[in-house]
């Protein structure tokens, strides 16, 4: 496979939809903005697993285009990066981060369920 050929095909792959979420350490002012394809309280789970400080739930949204959107608000913030995908905010950068979050946020689709067929007779 050629480059460009490579390159579009990472393009067309790159787009899932999926959550971004906006979660801070208690207490330190850092903030991290990440995105996960699964639940949110499962990724809140795991990353508390490795940090030392209690992860609180601040925002979540639904997007069509989790790894785009989830670069965008990285480059917007990224004068405020401290290490990784955590930043250090204040409360006006918060209510920033979950404006824009909210002007991405699509409805979710419901879920297939498994309707099963009653017959009487």
């Amino acid at each position: 496979m050629t480059s460009s050929k490579l390159a579009r095909f990472k393009t067309v792959t790159d787009v899932q939809p999926g959550y971004l979420y906006l979660v801070t350490a208690l207490g330190t002012g850092k903030f991290k903005i990440g995105k996960t394809l699964n639940h949110v309280p499962n990724r809140i789970k795991e990353l508390q697993t490795g940090c030392p400080f209690r992860i609180r739930y601040v925002y979540h949204a639904y997007v069509g285009n989790v790894n785009l959107h989830e670069r965008e608000l990285h480059k917007k913030f990224n004068h405020l990066q401290e290490i990784g995908e955590w930043f250090t905010f204040e409360s006006d950068d918060v209510k920033e981060c979950i404006l824009l979050m909210r002007l991405v946020q699509e409805s979710e689709p419901e879920k297939s369920v498994d309707k099963k067929v009653q017959i009487v007779g």
